[in-house]
């Protein structure tokens, strides 16, 4: 494996490996902390959200139908 040639080219390795391990501790923290809520939460809210969504573009086709 070759070395780098310049101090700023260690510089840069250095701090990408700086970067990357806290990266990873921070992405290891936050999952620890939220655990498993997201995947074991309810779908309620998505089929509220949907059927909102739905009965608003109902409505506007619906008017534009009359309307025209």
């Amino acid at each position: 494996m070759a070395m780098p040639a310049s101090r700023y080219q260690q510089y840069i390795l250095a701090r990408s490996a700086i970067l990357d391990a806290t990266t990873k501790q921070l992405i290891r923290e936050a999952s620890t902390a939220r655990g498993s809520a997201l995947r074991y939460s309810s779908p309620w809210p998505w089929v509220l959200a949907l059927a909102i969504s739905l009965t608003i573009w109902l409505g506007a086709a619906w008017l534009i139908w009359t309307l025209v």
